[in-house]
């Protein structure tokens, strides 16, 4: 009777086993491989779907298991129908195994359903989520095999954490068993649960550092006592950050909060939670992210953070103490001048102006439901301005590198905006954009071809509609004083826009109808939502509201 190619092998592997089982060398043992092609060997399995390098880690012998492999059996790019080598050795126990399996099959290190091997002979099933081979260990309280695979693929894969405690490395591929099992078997120090917990807001390893928290280590000393929300919205900013940290922001917030870390802690200086998370929230390389530090502004407000604390007041009398700032960022006045100040910053490397609009406006109404103060004074510009004004103000300075968008203009004015606001040193809203303007342009020479901005200055032109006519004509005077002697000729025709408009709006006589929109909006103390609520058809409410 002829017998089969998989008869022969399964006669093979049975006899080289047998080998293994009486402590042959490995070389030894596999003298009967040369009966049948390597290929019939690999594809040889048991009743259980076993094959032959299953069968010798379940006997751990890793002389045996390296043999194998570095004579070209069970090699990837092979892969076993069920129990990927690596996940096996874990689930056993068997670090030595697990080290050789690693150098020679590195990408088995990966999540996997195909578990099936069950030690206790209860029957094979195969498991419902995909698990790593760090998860396997950790599962069946092999701390070694753990510590195998930190050590073997965490480190390779993260070398900047090579110096790291194990607590810290089973952080980076977010391995709450694993971090549990160490902090059990282990008993890390507090030193190294508080690396462990910088990695955990590094990675945004929400799970990791509920665990970490709850050993309930002093971490007040921490990040130079910068607070935990800074440091976790400062690190999102980095490259290595990833996909998976943003989805994973608003839990590590909900922990924090969780846990009593205080969302108005501002010393030192410049590292108020509310604006450090506003101030990284613009993912320029893939926007959609955004949405995650969204819900993180609301928790904070939700929690209690202000949106009008003034940071910059504030730095300064740390600083007169003796605190030095935060070097990371400025500090701003108001959630919203961060806001827009924010965005001005991001404007070049946006890829459309509709993702600057969309940002403002989901940003802004979390703000202004938190009541978020538009007509508050507030530094426009950095450390070293000395200029101060509202949002509407802000906003002016910022749309000269945004463009002047309407959307968000109007949005601005119906929330309350006051267009007659001046700033601290006395001038209007009109004349902080064209200030602004024409400090970007003055450098360049007609012969530079500069960007026109002809249809901005006019949209920006359109606010003095809405303010009264001694702001307006005051407006004129401050554009005439600062510009008519020394215009240079490429700006000349803002100039001449500016005034002419400003001219026509202060001579044009007011219709009553108009005459009566500004004074209700002024009893309504422009609120839209007043407006809304008010006894007329819905014509004459649209009219009322400001509209760019």
């Amino acid at each position: 009777m002829e017998v089969t190619a998989s008869e022969t092998a399964g006669k093979v592997a049975k006899e080289f086993l047998d080998g293994l089982r009486k402590k042959q060398d490995p070389g030894r043992a596999a003298a009967c491989l040369g009966r049948t092609s390597k290929d019939d060997v690999m594809r040889w399995v048991d009743d259980h779907d076993l094959d032959l390098m299953h069968h010798v880690i379940i006997l751990n012998i890793g002389e045996a298991v390296e043999y194998l492999l570095k004579h070209g059996y069970f090699q990837a790019p092979f892969e076993p129908r069920t129990n990927l080598y690596a996940h096996l050795a874990c689930y056993l126990g068997h670090r030595t195994c697990l080290n050789i399996l690693l150098q020679y099959r590195k990408d088995d290190n990966r999540p996997s359903k195909k578990l099936t091997y069950n030690q206790n002979g209860n029957g094979a099933t195969e498991r419902r989520r995909e698990v790593t081979p760090l998860e396997v260990a950790a599962e069946a309280g092999h701390l070694s095999c753990v510590k195998q695979v930190l050590d073997q693929c965490v480190i390779k894969e993260h070398p900047e954490f090579a110096k790291y405690p194990y607590v810290a490395l089973a952080c980076i591929p977010q391995s709450q068993i694993a971090v549990d099992l160490i902090l059990r078997k282990d008993k890390p120090k507090a030193d190294d649960i508080k690396l462990a917990i910088e990695v955990s807001l590094k990675k945004a390893s929400a799970m990791c550092l509920e665990l970490l928290l709850q050993q309930k280590v002093k971490t007040d000393d921490m990040f130079g006592k910068r607070n935990f929300f800074h440091m976790l919205y400062s690190f999102s900013n980095m490259s290595q950050f990833g996909t998976d940290g943003y989805r994973r922001l608003p839990e590590v917030t909900r922990i924090l909060i969780k846990y009593k870390y205080d969302v108005k802690r501002a010393s030192p200086p410049n590292t108020y939670p509310m604006y450090s998370l506003i101030k990284n929230s613009v993912c320029i390389h893939d926007y959609v992210n955004t949405r995650h530090y969204v819900f993180c502004l609301r928790m904070l407000v939700e929690a209690g953070a202000d949106p009008n604390f003034d940071e910059t007041q504030h730095e300064k009398k740390l600083n007169m103490k003796g605190i030095k700032s935060e070097h990371g960022r400025m500090s701003y006045s108001s959630a919203m001048h961060c806001l827009l100040e924010t965005i001005e910053c991001f404007s070049e490397y946006l890829e459309s102006k509709s993702l600057a609009v969309r940002f403002i406006t989901q940003m802004a109404e979390c703000l202004i439901q938190a009541n978020a103060r538009l007509n508050g004074e507030g530094r426009l510009g950095g450390r070293d301005c000395d200029r101060y004004g509202t949002v509407l103000h802000q906003f002016a300075k910022s749309s000269v590198k945004l463009g002047v968008d309407t959307d968000i203009f109007k949005y601005l004015l119906r929330q309350g905006a006051d267009p007659n606001a001046r700033e601290k040193n006395g001038k209007y809203v009109i004349n902080t954009f064209i200030d602004t303007l024409f400090d970007s342009l003055k450098e360049l020479t007609y012969r530079e071809h500069p960007p026109d901005h002809t249809d901005n200055v006019e949209i920006m032109l359109s606010l003095s509609l809405f303010m009264t006519r001694a702001c307006v004509m005051e407006t004129l005077k401050i554009v005439k004083k600062d510009y008519s002697r020394s215009t240079p000729q490429h700006l000349k025709k803002y100039y001449d826009m500016a005034v002419k408009s400003l001219d026509e709006r202060v001579k044009e006589v007011w219709p009553l109808k108009r005459i009566c929109r500004v004074l209700i909006w002024d009893l309504c103390n422009r609120d839209a939502s007043k407006v809304k609520s008010l006894p007329t058809d819905i014509e004459s409410r649209t009219y009322i509201l400001p509209s760019i």
